[in-house]
């Protein structure tokens, strides 16, 4: 059997293009998909093409022919041999490969007292491992559904049982960062670039700091991550965000220009690009980016919410409508969609269509005060009075210095007496 692997193995790689591309393969099978103790490791995809320089369409050719797997993940593909019992007929066709026979005769005492020791080592190593490794998958998995509460235990529990590994602090870096904890993802992140300082970990680095507006640091970790792989689309998308934040607007939007032409489908991209250009009175020009966004991604409300506040300042109100009413689809909790679609309808006298929005605003967000000024100012239209007044009281209740709904009240007052 092990035989028939390793002539499986040796096929596979003479099938291969060039001399250099067939040693960048075994490379990778022997010190990326294969630990010291001979237990298949699982690699990210932009890890590989850093480490190993072995492209995604080689991998995909290797998956193919079955001599790799993949699986998708938080935060991206990782790959792995696609079975246990290719790991010694890969362990010694590479030793063939690597090793002059003379250094192989040399080293055979050496190699027999290591693989005791190994064998010993492995023992060990891998009942620890049969304990840690179901628990980093069960944190996985419980973050993947979005439960991170107990995905962190699941993570903290195989630290303490000696899981010391990049992948499990990466994993309560991203946990902590969802449920809002950016100091705490911030320690395991640092935790995690000092055990592998590459690009995906200082981007995530970059992240906590951004988080946590320690804006100076996010720009050192981001442009680390650059200088490690430039080619990461995202580090640049991020630095950007920061330089914007910042007040830096062209150089964020030499970084965004930068990011687009690595990835010309992140939508996220040209929507950052669109709030940009918003904020400097660029309308046009956002409107343009914005739209690109929704082609590339048409699931994102905000991108359409944007739009459509851009387009109702332009005048453009049908289209405005359009956007918010898709927006609303797609995220029917966003309170200041409703709100916002319910001024539009106000302005083109539909009061009843308007009325039912900031309702709905206010279902949402009790203590949304514009929103109760809007419904009574439309009862106000129907010669529904009292309650007008009601609704006025209510904005100046949750905000009494609403100078709009005093005035609207003393108005309706004035009408009713």
């Amino acid at each position: 059997m092990q035989r028939v692997m390793q002539n499986f193995y040796d096929n596979e790689i003479n099938r291969l293009g060039s001399g250099s591309e067939k040693k960048r393969v075994r490379k990778l099978c022997d010190k990326g998909f294969i630990s010291m103790t001979d237990r298949r490791l699982s690699l990210d995809e932009e890890d590989i093409k850093e480490r190993f320089k072995v492209s995604k369409k080689l991998l995909v050719k290797l998956e193919n022919s079955r001599l790799l797997r993949s699986e998708p993940r938080v935060g991206g593909v990782y790959y792995e041999l696609s079975h246990d019992t290719l790991v010694e007929p890969i362990r010694k066709s590479n030793r063939k490969y690597f090793l002059p026979r003379k250094v192989m005769f040399r080293g055979a005492i050496c190699l027999i007292l290591l693989t005791v020791f190994t064998a010993y080592y492995s023992f060990m190593y891998l009942r620890e491992e049969k304990k840690i490794n179901p628990l980093v998958s069960q944190g996985n998995t419980f973050s993947e559904y979005g439960n991170y509460n107990e995905a962190i235990k699941k993570y903290e529990k195989a630290i303490k049982k000696g899981a010391n590994r990049v992948d499990v602090y990466d994993g309560l870096g991203f946990a902590y960062t969802k449920l809002g904890n950016y100091g705490k993802a911030l320690d395991n992140y640092k935790i995690a670039v000092k055990m592998d300082p590459n690009f995906v970990t200082y981007n995530n680095l970059g992240n906590a700091f951004a988080k946590l507006s320690k804006d100076n640091k996010a720009i050192k970790n981001y442009e680390k991550a650059i200088g490690h792989n430039s080619h990461f689309a995202k580090a640049y998308n991020n630095l950007g965000n920061v330089l914007s934040k910042l007040g830096k607007d062209d150089e964020a939007i030499e970084n965004y220009k930068k990011a687009i032409q690595i990835d010309p489908k992140n939508a996220y991209t040209y929507f950052n690009i669109g709030n940009l250009l918003s904020n400097q009175g660029k309308a046009n020009e956002a409107i343009e980016n914005y739209k690109k966004a929704i082609q590339i991604d048409p699931k994102n409300a905000y991108t359409y919410f944007n739009l459509g506040n851009l387009l109702s300042n332009q005048g453009k109100a049908n289209e405005a409508i359009e956007n918010y009413k898709k927006a609303i689809q797609i995220d029917p909790k966003n309170a200041y969609t409703y709100f916002n679609l319910g001024n539009l309808l106000s302005n083109q006298g539909k009061a009843n269509d308007a009325i039912e929005n900031y309702k709905k605003a206010i279902q949402i967000d009790p203590n949304n005060a514009n929103a109760y000024n809007g419904l009574g100012y439309e009862f106000y239209r129907l010669q529904r009075y009292e309650e007008a007044i009601e609704n006025y009281k209510k904005a100046i209740q949750i905000d009494p210095n609403l100078t709009v709904a005093r005035n609207n009240l003393e108005d309706v007052l004035s009408k009713k007496d």
